[in-house]
């Protein structure tokens, strides 16, 4: 029975950080003054600002790459700056892979 409780509970958590991201990028992503979705290729423009080192367990680590948002509504001009970690490379001690993972692509997909 506690372990359905726990299950539950764990599952909740789950799905309401989901719910916290997926508004959290909503906000991002659009205007908002008038609400319009940015369009990636004429209202957003980026620059990288930094790279860190994040360390786990046993060896493993990853890049975190800092990326400044310089953002203007096509519809109504309002304008907006905001900053946002991207994971670009990861490594697995235990089992020895690595993976990287394009700047670029991440931003791309983020504003999609």
């Amino acid at each position: 029975m506690y372990i359905i409780i726990i299950l539950a509970v764990f599952i909740a958590i789950f799905i309401l950080v989901g719910i916290i991201q997926a508004k959290k990028r909503a906000k991002n992503t659009s205007c908002q003054k008038c609400k319009t979705r940015y369009d990636y290729d004429s209202d957003v423009s980026w620059r990288e600002v930094s790279r860190r080192n994040v360390n786990g367990n046993g060896g493993s680590y990853y890049i975190m790459s800092k990326v400044e948002f310089d953002c203007m509504c096509h519809k109504c001009g309002t304008e907006k700056t905001f900053t946002k970690d991207f994971k670009v490379y990861s490594y697995n001690a235990q089992s020895d892979k690595a993976e990287s993972y394009d700047l670029e692509t991440l931003v791309k997909k983020y504003f999609a």
